[in-house]
């Protein structure tokens, strides 16, 4: 199953509609262009199997220091040495599927700039900064670093604060971690709705939809 497939899963039957329909509702009677984007994940992050790697090895190497400091172990050199390769596969092992010791080896700052990064890369690669009046807005949600990112172009950055945000993002990632994903979504939509308007970015006569509602995936087209 291709990653957008298992996004689209996580969302449920009725998401996509969900996030499609909240962000027409987001741009209605304003001039921003909204878009989402949902990754799995920002980075491969290849250093979190050798962090786990060292840490297994060197929780054989005390377990088996504390075991020979109570009772002498008298074992050959290999099977102390096969100890220690044991502990040291098993770490790297937990620490490259298990999501959250993933999380824990990487770090949060890391886990932040990653997803930073791919939301800026995201915004270029579907050239979201070609609307008219430069009022492109991206809200990116990166699953795997529980993080969400607005990106918006130079026309919102001049009114609007990127501290502004924050109560945007932070609707999606307490909602990520509820399992409740669309709805925190949905909720910041709303509340990017509300910005757009304090700030004075409302419709235009003959003003166009000019990007697509439905979420972004990675590997699909705008």
């Amino acid at each position: 199953m291709r990653t957008s497939d298992q996004i689209k899963a996580l969302l449920g039957p009725d998401g996509l509609t969900r996030i499609e329909n909240a962000v027409a509702r987001a741009e209605a009677g304003t001039c921003g262009q909204i878009a989402t984007h949902i990754a799995w994940q920002s980075d491969s992050y290849p250093e979190a199997p050798w962090k786990g790697a060292a840490l297994g090895a060197a929780a054989a190497c005390l377990g088996l220091f504390l075991a020979d400091w109570s009772h002498p172990l008298w074992q050959s050199l290999s099977r102390l040495l096969a100890a220690v390769l044991g502990g040291c596969a098993l770490g790297a092992m937990t620490g490259g599927f298990v999501p959250a010791l993933r999380r824990l080896l990487t770090g949060s700052h890391r886990l932040a700039a990653m997803a930073h990064r791919r939301a800026e890369e995201v915004f270029l690669h579907h050239e979201l900064f070609k609307t008219e009046r430069r009022t492109g807005i991206l809200i990116f949600v990166s699953l795997f670093e529980r993080r969400a990112v607005v990106v918006a172009d130079s026309g919102i950055n001049a009114k609007v604060d990127p501290e502004d945000w924050d109560r945007t993002v932070s609707r999606v990632i307490e909602s990520a971690q509820g399992a409740k994903l669309v709805e925190g979504i949905v909720q910041s939509l709303t509340h990017c709705h509300e910005l757009l308007l304090k700030a004075g970015f409302t419709a235009e006569a003959g003003q166009r939809n000019e990007l697509s509602d439905k979420p972004l995936f990675d590997g699909e087209g705008a």
